[in-house]
């Protein structure tokens, strides 16, 4: 069987830019595991909450700590804070818009903190 070479190229060139995106997508904050449940923290006005999830990789992997922002007056959710070796979370607001989560503080409307990214 002989193959062609015109054909390897866009082949090359599909795989390449597969693995790129595949790379990209996964360190997106949209991609996170979702964790178990466990305690939400409510803006001094309520207009925003911060659900906190305990996510736990499994025997080979430490726990890790996500925070979900979810605007109460249109529902929207991101997460906003992604931080692994960690099992607890302490929050406290300090306004409306801005937040502490375990030492980082956090705009709610611009930041995010993800640990891969240090």
């Amino acid at each position: 069987m002989h193959i062609n070479s015109k054909h390897i190229k866009p082949l090359r060139l599909i795989f390449i830019v597969s693995f790129a995106i595949l790379l990209t997508s996964c360190g997106t904050m949209s991609n996170l595991p979702q964790g178990e449940f466990v305690v939400a923290y409510d803006s001094p006005s309520s207009n925003y909450t911060i659900n906190i999830y305990l996510c736990n990789g499994g025997a080979t992997t430490d726990f890790a700590i996500r925070g979900e922002l979810i605007d109460n007056l249109n529902e929207n959710k991101k997460n906003i804070y992604w931080s692994y070796h960690e099992d607890e979370a302490d929050v406290n607001w300090l306004d409306e818009e801005n937040v502490v989560i375990n030492g980082k503080t956090l705009n709610v409307l611009h930041d995010v903190y993800d640990f891969r990214n240090e």
